[in-house]
């Protein structure tokens, strides 16, 4: 955040340091009046944007608006008070206005990318991220720990044996079982015969409930 505000700092330092000075402001009817009693010493008129600037015998810089029909009357004027005119069509600033149009655009995309880089792993970001709790070390439970589930433990025992040595079933062309589906109402030992394969395997076991996993796809209602 800290860089976004020096960034800030000199983009604003840049502009500020490009726009002129500020000009007196005239009316058109005090223009013509000093037009008149000989105090303006050069003219810039532009068409485009209605507006004549100048400077003045004392070196005051000034700037009136005329409509915009009136343009070619009042470098006529000018003219014939003797005032070196020089007439232009160009928008003064019009690249400067441009880039204070985008700047500021480019530089919430920025601070918007910024906060998801910074806030991907607290805050917001995390509501995104599966709760998955991985394990430190192989469980320690196998199916000696198991009571009460035989024909659940003979069905595994295939997932066992091919964690332990997939090489072999992959010579056989043997494909890995996509999963297996436990079901039983709460406490009957799910997750204790599922850690039961991961620890007669020796392989690493993780847990996620069923609304951590809905997270990912409908949102933190579900929590």
């Amino acid at each position: 955040m800290a860089m976004v505000a020096v960034v800030l700092c000199f983009i604003t330092a840049g502009i500020v340091s490009t726009r002129p000075e500020q000009a007196q402001q005239f009316s058109l009817t005090e223009l013509l009046s000093r037009v008149e009693t000989g105090q303006v010493e050069t003219a810039t008129i532009n068409d485009r944007m209605g507006t004549v600037t100048g400077t003045l015998v004392d070196g005051t810089d000034f700037q009136a608006r005329f409509p915009g029909p009136y343009g070619d009357e009042l470098t006529t004027q000018l003219v014939d008070a003797g005032v070196p005119v020089e007439t232009t069509s160009k928008a003064p600033g019009r690249w400067l206005d441009l880039a204070t149009a985008i700047i500021p655009l480019f530089i919430l995309i920025g601070i918007f990318a910024w906060l998801v880089m910074t806030m991907s792993g607290r805050g917001f970001g995390k509501f995104s991220r599966a709760k998955a709790r991985f394990g430190k070390d192989i469980p320690e439970q196998t199916f000696a720990d198991v009571a009460g589930l035989p024909e659940a433990v003979v069905e595994l025992d295939e997932v066992v044996r091919f964690l332990k040595d997939p090489d072999r079933f992959a010579k056989l062309g043997a494909r890995a079982p996509r999963g297996v589906l436990l079901v039983g109402s709460p406490g009957c030992g799910k997750t204790l015969l599922a850690r039961a394969v991961a620890g007669e395997a020796q392989v690493g076991f993780f847990s996620m409930s069923g609304s951590d996993f809905v997270e990912m796809f409908v949102g933190v209602g579900a929590r």
